[in-house]
């Protein structure tokens, strides 16, 4: 746990493999009907993605990709396809979550004073 205190609410929307199969014999997935109410340490966007419109064709004018970081107190209980909503707007975890450059630190006991990091990232 960080030292610093947790108080921007988000939910967290998980992804659950099934255990039923379809017509197809492949396993039938999707997010828990329950939203897990979470606090964020602090929010900030990534400084690639400010203002920032990537061309797909010819044809779409243009694409927005919002990159944020969240400071977390646990990023271990997020997965690789989870979903968080913060501030009413639906995120997408990129990958495993970080964990805090501290933890590398030749020196024990740093870990626990700063957050992990967790990716998330949303495309209009």
């Amino acid at each position: 746990m960080s030292i610093l205190e947790a108080r921007i609410p988000f939910q967290h929307k998980v992804w659950q493999e099934g255990t039923t199969r379809d017509s197809h014999g492949n396993k039938v997935a999707g997010f828990s009907p329950t939203l897990i109410d979470r606090l964020a340490i602090d929010v900030y966007p990534m400084n690639s993605s400010v203002g920032r419109s990537d061309y797909i064709s010819p044809d779409v004018v243009a694409r927005t990709e919002t990159d944020v970081m969240l400071g977390v107190d646990d990023a271990s209980v997020f997965g690789a396809q989870d979903q968080i909503i913060l501030f009413g707007v639906t995120f997408k975890v990129q990958g495993q979550p970080q964990f805090s450059t501290w933890d590398y630190m030749p020196i024990d006991g740093y870990a626990d004073l700063v957050p992990d990091v967790l990716h998330v990232k949303r495309v209009t």
